[in-house]
C-alpha cells in the first residue's frame, strides 16, 4: 500500500513536468536555508519540548496556469528535529534526535505580479519518507556527565517513516538575470501521528516546521 501511494505520487509529479514542458511557461531552481523544527507531544510538559535548526536543501520545478495562479513542485532534503531539555537541583538530561527526510510537496500558488518584485502565496499537501537519523543525549547522574550517540531504530523505537504534510507559507521573487532570486518562508504541519504505538497508547506525536530558505529560479520558457 505505501509503495502505490508514493508510486501514484510520483506519477502525479511526472505528468505536472509533462505539463510544464508543453505549457510554454515554467521554471526550475534550487534553495537551501534552515528548518526549524520540533514534535508536538500530547504526553509531554512543554516547556521541555524545544525548536532545533537543522539544513534546508530544495529543488523545484514550477508549471505557470496563468498570470495569477501556478503549481510547484519540489523534492526537499531536511532534517526533522526535536530537543528534550530537563533539569532538576542536581542532574540534567539533553535529549537531540534528527531525522534525515525527503518531502515531495505539490503547492498550488496565487501570484501577485503587479510589482517588479512578484509575491506569492501558496499551500499544499507533501508526502514524507524518513531515510535514517541519529540520537545524541548528553545527561547527569548524580553530578557525572554521560554522553551517548546512536543511529534512530525506527522498528525499535516505534517510529512511522511515512507522513502527509500541509506546507503553508509564501516567497519573494526579485528579477536577476535570466530568472529569480526566491526568498521562501513557510510552515510545515505534519497530519499524521508518527508514533507507532498509538494503537497501544493514547500518546501522539506530530512534527512541526518552519522553513527559511534562499535561492534561484531560472525561467525555461516564456
Amino acid at each position: 500500500m505505501k509503495r502505490s501511494k508514493c508510486s501514484n505520487f510520483l506519477g502525479i509529479l511526472l505528468f505536472l513536468i509533462t505539463v510544464s514542458s508543453i505549457h510554454g511557461q515554467s521554471s526550475a531552481g534550487i534553495r537551501t536555508g534552515i528548518h526549524i523544527s520540533r514534535f508536538r507531544f500530547n504526553s509531554e510538559e512543554e516547556d521541555a519540548v524545544k525548536y532545533m535548526s537543522t539544513p534546508y536543501v530544495s529543488m523545484t520545478a514550477e508549471v505557470f496556469l496563468s498570470e495569477y495562479f501556478s503549481l510547484q513542485t519540489e523534492l526537499i532534503y531536511l532534517q526533522k528535529a526535536v530537543r528534550l531539555y530537563s533539569q532538576d537541583a542536581i542532574d540534567y538530561s539533553d535529549f537531540r534526535m534528527r531525522k534525515d527526510v525527503l518531502e515531495l510537496p505539490i503547492l498550488v500558488k496565487k501570484n501577485f505580479t503587479d510589482w517588479s518584485t512578484k509575491l506569492c502565496l501558496f499551500a499544499g499537501p507533501s508526502i514524507v519518507y524518513a531515510m535514517g537519523g541519529k540520537i545524541n543525549q548528553d545527561f547527569t547522574e548524580q553530578k557525572v556527565k554521560y554522553s551517548t550517540k546512536e543511529r534512530i531504530d525506527f522498528k525499535d523505537m516505534q517510529l512511522k517513516k511515512w507522513d502527509i504534510c500541509l506546507h503553508l507559507g509564501g516567497n519573494l521573487g526579485i528579477p536577476a538575470g535570466n530568472g529569480e532570486i526566491i526568498l521562501d518562508a513557510r510552515y510545515i504541519f505534519g497530519l499524521l501521528d508518527i508514533d507507532g504505538f498509538a494503537e497501544e497508547s493514547t500518546k501522539k506525536v506530530h512534527t512541526r516546521g518552519i522553513g527559511l530558505s534562499i535561492g534561484y529560479a531560472f525561467h525555461l520558457s516564456e
